[in-house]
């Protein structure tokens, strides 16, 4: 009779010892892919220039990229790239989307999205215009950190992305030869298929996408050479 009693007890033991073998075993595998530089999801990148400030300032800050945010491309991995003509599953950055491509020399680059497939994008006097469309933008400040003797007197501007989405970025205005900035004005370019059209937030020291690549920009970026969508910014 005690034997018989005690054999429930010993097979639901056994049950709940498996149940959380399991569930420990899930919580490690989920912890591990969220480990930065170790797991496959996330990256921390040190960014190696002013291009994204006042977003993301030089030198001061760390930003984790989700490399999986637009499903796996080629450039997904450090380790080795994959055996893949487009991405899969295939999804496309938002405009506003902080994003990390690696160009054709290896180097990863930071900077946002504005300009999608099919969309006509171009600057005029520093205003940005979306398919005809010009984006809504507010003068905040001069930024606190460019001295009044600077070449170009610059400023902080707010944009406002068709989305609803809005960011902050820096410009200049006039130079101190009474010149404009050079890429303040830009023809329109109508973005092909699979590419992006990409700015840095500090909007005259970035060779973006009108910039193009053999003058030292990126160019319109494939979609193939995305590596990720930046989820976090800390500041040191």
């Amino acid at each position: 009779m005690s034997f018989d009693a005690a054999e429930p007890a010993d097979i639901a033991d056994r049950r709940l010892f498996r149940r959380m073998t399991a569930i420990g075993f899930l919580l490690f595998l989920v912890v591990w892919a969220c480990l930065p530089n170790i797991g496959p999801v996330f990256r921390t990148y040190h960014l190696g220039s002013e291009v994204m400030e006042p977003t993301i300032e030089y030198e001061e800050a760390t930003v984790w990229a989700n490399r999986l945010a637009y499903g796996l491309g080629p450039f997904s991995y450090d380790w080795f790239p994959l055996p893949l003509a487009g991405r899969w599953p295939d999804l496309l950055p938002m405009r506003g989307d902080v994003i990390v491509f690696r160009l054709e020399d290896g180097r990863d680059m930071v900077m946002r999205v504005v300009g999608l497939p099919g969309d006509r994008v171009r600057l005029l006097r520093n205003e940005l215009w979306i398919n005809e469309a010009q984006v809504p933008r507010r003068v905040l400040d001069r930024p606190s950190d460019v001295p009044a003797e600077a070449d170009c007197d610059s400023r902080l501007v707010e944009e406002r992305l068709p989305e609803g989405r809005s960011f902050t970025h820096y410009e200049k205005i006039v130079c101190s030869d009474k010149s404009t900035p050079p890429l303040s004005t830009t023809p329109i370019v109508e973005v092909p298929a699979r590419r992006l059209f990409v700015l840095g937030d500090n909007r005259d020291n970035a060779a973006d996408s009108r910039v193009a690549t053999e003058d030292g920009g990126v160019g319109l970026v494939p979609v193939e050479s995305i590596v990720g969508r930046i989820e976090f910014v800390y500041d040191r």
